[in-house]
């Protein structure tokens, strides 16, 4: 692993490219997605007549739908939810795949980048399904906790924004175990396969990856409490190495236990 340190930083380059252009790309649609879901909830609330439809067909889709202003309006939404989605998997695969290649250097395995491209884009069409289903609920929570204050509107508590997170660590988890076979056939399969296999050694290595995660993120709070910049600057020359560093002793790990 010693002797391809020097691609680290490329890895942190790529990882600090994805997330400017992710963060300009999910801006410009989640910022007009947002606007449309409160103006919404700005309508409903104020229409005399949403008790009564609601009475009639209860249920907060059903509530938006029976009103033909909120209908176009979260046609609309759906319109731009589906331009973020798409556009997230391309940058995620273009960007991400790039990242993992650097670290499947650094672990001593050499891949091409077109090779490993494909093969991460096909096994991230399942992890980003579950990803739109966990976006799409967690987008459901915000609006009911926004339009549920009227009086008349029951709904049930569902799934919290806890309960969903927590949630979407363990996929994230899976999902990064699978990136590590990703080069082989039925990425998926193995990784479940290889946790019922080799639970002792994946969950030592996971604890060892969630423990650094937490002092890096204590670490990004301590700088961001003194400056942003302090924390800026933390992030790229301690965070970003360190997260590369979880992924090739992740990489490292499955390629033992495998």
């Amino acid at each position: 692993m010693r002797r391809n340190c020097q691609f680290v930083p490329f890895a942190v380059l790529v990882d600090m490219l994805f997330l400017w252009v992710y963060g300009l790309t999910s801006s410009f649609f989640t910022d007009t997605m947002m606007y449309k879901l409160t103006v919404i909830a700005e309508i409903l609330m104020q229409d005399p007549h949403t008790p009564d439809l609601y009475m009639t067909r209860p249920g907060l889709l059903n509530l938006v739908l029976s009103n033909p202003e909120t209908s176009a309006l979260f046609g609309q939404f759906l319109l731009w939810a589906g331009g973020l989605a798409a556009a997230s998997y391309l940058i995620y695969c273009i960007f991400q795949s790039l990242s993992w290649k650097f670290c499947f250097r650094i672990a001593g395995k050499e891949i091409g980048y077109q090779q490993y491209l494909k093969a991460f884009a096909k096994v991230n069409v399942l992890w980003f399904i579950l990803f739109i289903i966990y976006s799409v609920m967690m987008i459901l929570v915000s609006f009911r906790d926004r339009i549920g204050s009227l009086d008349y509107i029951n709904e049930p508590a569902g799934a919290t924004s806890s309960v969903l997170t927590v949630l979407f660590i363990v996929v994230l988890w899976l999902a990064s175990l699978s990136y590590c076979l990703a080069d082989k056939s039925k990425p998926v399969r193995k990784t479940f396969r290889m946790i019922m296999k080799n639970p002792g050694a994946v969950f030592s290595a996971t604890i060892v990856i969630a423990a650094v995660f937490v002092v890096v993120d204590l670490l990004l709070r301590q700088a961001f409490s003194i400056s942003q910049s302090m924390m800026v600057i933390a992030g790229i020359f301690i965070a970003a190495p360190l997260f590369v560093w979880q992924r090739v002793l992740l990489k490292k790990v499955v390629d033992k236990v495998r």
